[in-house]
């Protein structure tokens, strides 16, 4: 499981990377443009990120406190959010805000110039591996 983690965001980096200089050496204007939003996105993403766990922290702080003055605390909670739901089913009048956990795709989507570059360099990274393979395997 954890190699596939790994494994997946490396191919990520690999796709993002190699498609930017594709698209840096192929479209000189709209590789800055875009590195620009992204760059400004990544940003905006840190920023919410660290707001919503601020958020997160003082909301599972108050379910505890008000869980410990009503004497509810032996009920057992496999996570906070559960804790949340749980909550907000208990007390319908006094309702605690879920966020949702921010990702860059909130901030940031690739233009179609960057997307098929993306494709391109993925086919060609596979085909790329896939002679490679072919050709140390033997057959």
């Amino acid at each position: 499981m954890a190699t596939m983690l790994v494994g997946g965001a490396i191919v990520n980096a690999l796709a993002f990377t190699g498609s930017g200089y594709l698209f840096k050496m192929l479209d000189k204007n709209g590789y800055q443009t875009e590195m620009k939003r992204h760059d400004l996105a990544q940003e905006q993403l840190q920023s919410a990120s660290a707001a919503w766990a601020e958020h997160r922290k003082q909301t599972i702080d108050f379910v505890n406190l008000q869980i410990k003055k009503e004497n509810q605390a032996a009920i057992d909670f496999r996570s906070a959010d559960n804790a949340l739901l749980l909550y907000n089913e208990i007390h319908p009048t006094n309702k605690v805000e879920i966020r949702k956990k921010p990702q860059l795709r909130d901030f940031y989507t690739p233009s179609k110039e960057m997307k098929n570059y993306e494709y391109l360099w993925i086919i060609l990274g596979m085909s790329g591996f896939g002679l490679l393979a072919y050709k140390y395997s033997g057959y």
